[in-house]
């Protein structure tokens, strides 16, 4: 049961097979470099492919640098936003504590005041917490200092 390796023998085993009318042989090229050199050529289709692909990367990057200048432009409004009012708040504090020294400088420096100790007891912040060492003694010390002074005592 061998075949012929002839195109004679080709044909005959091909010839009662169904579809054989169309099985066509093609016949080898002239040159033999002419098959590598198609092979190297590229196809159409992934010509077109890659000129759309390209097409559609630069329109993207288009887009993208669009949204990112737009991006920008809110970001600087957002921060002279910021800026202004971080400025205006800045001000008003800057007013306030203005304010509270010029208070605090009038009570440290009036004469009127008989005990002395009223003046250290307003520089202290009896409320604030306190970390690590007690100092409930020393604050009790100073507000009794405070209400009666040193004057009074016996």
């Amino acid at each position: 049961e061998g075949g012929t390796t002839t195109m004679d023998g080709l044909e005959e085993l091909v010839g009662g097979a169904p579809g054989a009318a169309e099985v066509e042989v093609a016949e080898a090229p002239a040159d033999p470099m002419e098959a590598v050199r198609a092979m190297d050529t590229e196809p159409e289709s992934i010509t077109k492919w890659k000129a759309e692909k390209a097409k559609r990367l630069e329109e993207e990057a288009a887009a993208e640098k669009a949204a990112i200048a737009e991006l920008e432009e809110k970001a600087a409004a957002t921060m002279g936003e910021w800026n202004a009012t971080y400025a205006s708040k800045l001000k008003s504090i800057e007013e306030k504590n203005a304010e509270g020294e010029k208070a605090f400088v009038a009570k440290m420096t009036t004469k009127a005041v008989e005990n002395p100790w009223e003046k250290v007891a307003f520089m202290i912040d009896f409320n604030a917490k306190t970390t690590g060492k007690d100092t409930s003694k020393m604050k009790s010390l100073l507000i009794r200092l405070k209400t009666e002074g040193l004057l009074n005592r016996n």
